[in-house]
């Protein structure tokens, strides 16, 4: 039997996903304390049932997920611009604590006043802001619709990036900041129907977003690529398109020697 295909089984998956994102979002909330100690228990509980199901349920999903668009680089130009994208997801990956050096606060992001730069980060004021192990559809990559009609893959992360702050309304809270170049690497989540999501899941279980790796090919944080692969599965937004550039695995290609 093969388990990916019971929907029981991605209903776990996606439940121990939320259930989990709820939990370290608030884990940083609190910083402390009994609560905090006892969030952290069950955080990694819950973690260790996403690993199972997942070794168990997705391992030859993960390993067949096609890059829907050839990887094909026109010139060493390509590859230059698309390194600086991947240190910032290594950086990211790296940085899974709390600011040490300088303490910041959690913030709403505002709806006047913001540059969408890509559909995983945006600058609100001076400050340049990415999302905590999202990677997003690169600018200038293309997807085909059903249609046949090509659009741009990135703008599409973009624009759902951008709907959802402004329907949302999310509160972000820094975790870490990177040097080169100069970013705030935030967790972001916002109240919904009585329930708090982060934007992160929303993004990669709507198929606007996918989980960023790091250089050693592991995923930065382990829920979004169980929710990427609960996407593939259903089929929603960039999945169902007839064709698209995995940007992961562009992003991979780049640095191989």
């Amino acid at each position: 039997m093969r388990l990916w295909n019971s929907r029981g089984c991605v209903l776990l998956l996606a439940a121990s996903v939320l259930g989990l994102t709820g939990m370290h979002l608030t884990a940083f909330f609190l910083g402390s304390g009994p609560a905090f100690r006892l969030i952290q228990i069950f955080w990694r509980i819950t973690r260790s049932l996403i690993c199972k199901l997942w070794r168990l349920a997705a391992q030859s999903t993960l390993a067949a997920i096609p890059l829907a668009g050839p990887m094909n680089f026109p010139s060493g130009s390509t590859v230059r611009r698309l390194r600086p994208l991947l240190s910032v997801t290594i950086l990211a990956g790296l940085a899974v604590s709390p600011v040490a050096a300088e303490q910041l606060p959690a913030f709403a992001v505002p709806q006047a006043g913001i540059s969408f730069e890509t559909g995983d980060s945006w600058v609100q004021g001076n400050q340049h802001i990415r999302l905590f192990g999202v990677q997003a559809c690169l600018r200038g990559t293309t997807y085909v619709n059903s249609a046949g009609v090509r659009g741009d893959c990135g703008e599409a992360s973009l624009v759902y990036l951008a709907a959802l702050i402004r329907d949302l309304r999310p509160r972000c809270a820094p975790i870490a900041q990177t040097a080169d170049p100069p970013e705030i690497i935030v967790v972001c989540s916002a109240e919904l129907a009585g329930s708090t999501l982060d934007l992160g899941t929303i993004m990669i279980t709507q198929g606007y977003a996918f989980a960023a790796f790091a250089a050693d090919h592991k995923p930065v944080y382990m829920p979004y690529l169980v929710a990427e692969l609960v996407a593939k599965k259903a089929r929603t937004g960039l999945w169902a398109t007839a064709d698209f550039s995995h940007p992961t695995q562009m992003l991979l290609h780049a640095i191989r020697p």
